[in-house]
This record gives structure tokens, C-alpha cells and sequence, in this order.
């Protein structure tokens, strides 16, 4: 799952690729948590790639929520894929992210 990150001024934008489950959640929160602390006062994780979420990959996305959420950093989803944000719906998702249409709506 290949995963870009890159800083705008205070915004840190994750563009994550493919499939986030078992095989992949690791790495994803190891290279996310690396940046974590990195001034930003807005994390942005743009899903447009992304095509599968399994439950493992949903509690890495919960657990990095926390992590930003107890240091007050706000932390955005946005283009979900319609197969990926049907997963967020039906795991109660979509009430504790903040999931926006588009990548400017997040930024916002």
C-alpha cells in the first residue's frame, strides 16, 4: 500500500493507495505516526486511491484519530471511494470522522 505524505504550510496531506488491512495497517501507522509531530495543525488523509478498508485498517485510522485528537490536531477523510465509505458507514464511522467530498473542502 503506497502512501504519500507531504506538508503545506500546517496541513499534512496522506494520500493512501490500495488496500489498508491486515497485511498493510503496520506500516501505514508506522509511516503516519513518523510525521505525527511534525507542527502541523491539520491532518488531511485523502482516500481517492484507496479501494479497501478491512476492520484492522479501520482501528489504525482510529488509533492515529486519537493520537491527533488528544493533541488537539483535527484530522479530515476525504474522496472516499464509494465501497470504502459504505464500510465506514456501516462500522459507525462516519460519525466519529470528519469525511469530506473534496480534497479543497478538507482543507477548509
Amino acid at each position: 500500500m503506497p502512501i504519500k505524505i507531504r506538508k503545506d504550510e500546517q496541513v499534512t496531506i496522506v494520500q493512501i493507495e490500495g488496500r489498508l488491512d491486515t497485511a498493510t495497517y503496520s506500516a501505514f501507522e508506522a509511516e503516519v505516526a513518523a510525521v505525527l509531530g511534525n507542527g502541523s495543525s491539520l491532518f488531511v488523509f485523502d482516500c481517492a486511491e484507496l479501494v479497501y478498508a478491512s476492520s484492522a485498517g479501520l482501528r489504525a485510522m482510529l488509533a492515529l484519530r486519537k493520537k491527533l485528537h488528544a493533541s488537539s490536531i483535527p484530522l479530515r477523510l476525504c474522496r472516499l471511494q464509494p465501497s470504502v465509505h459504505q464500510v465506514f458507514e456501516l462500522s459507525g464511522f462516519t460519525d466519529i470522522f470528519d469525511i469530506r467530498d473534496t480534497l479543497e473542502a478538507s482543507l477548509k
